[in-house]
């Protein structure tokens, strides 16, 4: 975190809800979110962790403002904010040089004319040059990750959220795109990503939150969290 404290975004008292039709049966309520409160403060490296369906994506997808909280707070102060997650605000029909202007038009508020001028640098990253002007269905998965993942790096928001892609593509971009988040993350950008890898969130985060059955558990160094979600998925598989 940064000496200063500038608060990026707060979240205070936040639930979420979703509510499930099932055929035949009643409508079902799921509390994702449960009263959850923390800061992310400008140059944070925060990382998310937790077993699967403990409402971490859809606390990257109320930071981006796709989601509202059904109470509670989510304030943005003022930040732009990009979020990295695989497939969301793609449109496969078009292609992908159309996709690039309008995510960077729709997530950062960047004018057409800017946004148009930037897809070449995003294509050349992703080294897509060759196929950016075809529709995304005849992109593989990992062309549309790589776009993905140019456009919200190469785009420099001020707040990153990453859910589960932070590598992606064969091998060579993969160190490519991890060596581009060191590169973020030491010159001080603000990210937040969810991830399972834990030697990565580690290696590049100072700061993690133990997130479970949508209440935060533990948050603090990311060393010290990542210890105790190990000590307690150990327990957990022992007492199975």
């Amino acid at each position: 975190m940064t000496n200063t404290q500038v608060p990026a975004i707060t979240v205070d008292d936040m639930h979420v809800r979703f509510v499930r039709k099932r055929l035949f049966k009643k409508t079902a309520e799921a509390h994702v979110l449960k009263g959850i409160s923390f800061t992310l403060n400008k140059g944070d490296s925060l990382a998310v962790i937790g077993f699967n369906g403990a409402g971490k994506s859809t606390l990257l997808r109320v930071m981006a403002e796709i989601l509202a909280p059904d109470a509670g707070k989510c304030l943005n102060h003022n930040v732009s904010t990009a979020l990295l997650a695989m497939g969301v605000g793609m449109f496969p029909q078009c292609s992908g040089r159309v996709n690039t202007v309008m995510q960077l038009m729709l997530q950062l508020g960047i004018g057409k004319r800017e946004a148009e001028s930037m897809v070449d640098g995003i294509a050349a990253y992703a080294e897509l040059e060759r196929v950016i002007d075809d529709p995304l269905t005849t992109y593989s998965t990992g062309m549309s990750m790589r776009l993905q993942f140019a456009i919200a790096t190469q785009s420099r928001p001020d707040v990153l959220l990453v859910d589960e892609i932070l590598a992606v593509g064969d091998l060579p971009f993969r160190q490519k795109s991890i060596a581009t988040m060191r590169a973020k993350l030491s010159s001080g950008d603000t990210v937040v990503f969810v991830s399972h890898a834990l030697n990565e969130v580690r290696e590049l985060c100072q700061r993690a939150i133990w997130l479970e059955n949508g209440i935060i558990l533990a948050d603090g160094a990311a060393k010290d969290v990542v210890k105790e979600y190990v000590q307690y998925f150990n327990i957990l598989g022992k007492n199975k």
